[in-house]
């Protein structure tokens, strides 16, 4: 999906249930959620914790968005031209680091900028009797046929996205099988409170305004 401030653009497709693709995917130039209002923050604050020369400095990273963002959203934050950083992955701490993709971000350094995708947040929906755990939260990630994964998947021929709800979680997809079930997501990160994490970066040899 492509994610517009008019609202998410879907990539659709048809699929016959015997795999015979009817409509090949194609991204759509109708949005399939408008908003009201278009997307920013009501809160985007960003704190260092010293401004050092060539030395670790750890950043406060606190966000609010005026609407909830689902997994798969990214957030950047640009103008790190204080960091001596390479490409890089940078890993969060915090309380809401599990409200991003794999607790971490990745820094272009050419960009000067450290991008994030918001993860997912969802439980388990068993009304029809295809699981057996309703309501249960899942967890992220959560290991099939030995691959993890950090959002729903539809793997292991499954008619619908699930997710597992335990680390004791054996691999088997039946209706009788514990610790899975379909999926029911919601937005990983509100709008009606702050989302916060930290991160480190190094600090380069150059003063700039606002960094070391």
């Amino acid at each position: 999906n492509t994610y517009t401030s008019e609202g998410v653009l879907p990539v659709v497709s048809v699929v016959w249930a015997n795999g015979t693709v009817v409509i090949p995917a194609v991204a759509s130039n109708s949005p399939l959620f408008s908003f009201a209002d278009t997307p920013r923050f009501t809160v985007a604050l960003l704190q260092d914790s010293h401004t050092t020369l060539l030395a670790q400095n750890q950043f406060t990273f606190r966000i609010r968005p005026n609407v909830p963002l689902m997994v798969g959203a990214r957030v950047s934050i640009t103008g790190l031209a204080g960091s001596s950083n390479k490409d890089s992955v940078v890993n969060f701490q915090g309380e809401h680091k599990h409200r991003f993709m794999y607790y971490l971000g990745f820094f272009a350094s050419a960009e000067q900028t450290l991008t994030m995708t918001v993860g997912a947040k969802c439980k388990t929906s068993c009304l029809d009797g295809s699981c057996l755990e309703q309501a249960a939260p899942c967890i992220f990630p959560f290991t099939f046929s030995r691959f993890p994964y950090w959002q729903c998947t539809s793997s292991g021929g499954a008619a619908r996205p699930w997710c597992a709800t335990s680390t004791a979680f054996a691999g088997v997809l039946s209706p009788t099988a514990p610790h899975w079930g379909h999926c029911e997501c919601e937005p990983s990160i509100p709008s009606d409170e702050d989302t916060t994490i930290t991160f480190t970066l190094f600090n380069s040899a150059t003063s700039r305004v606002g960094f070391a």
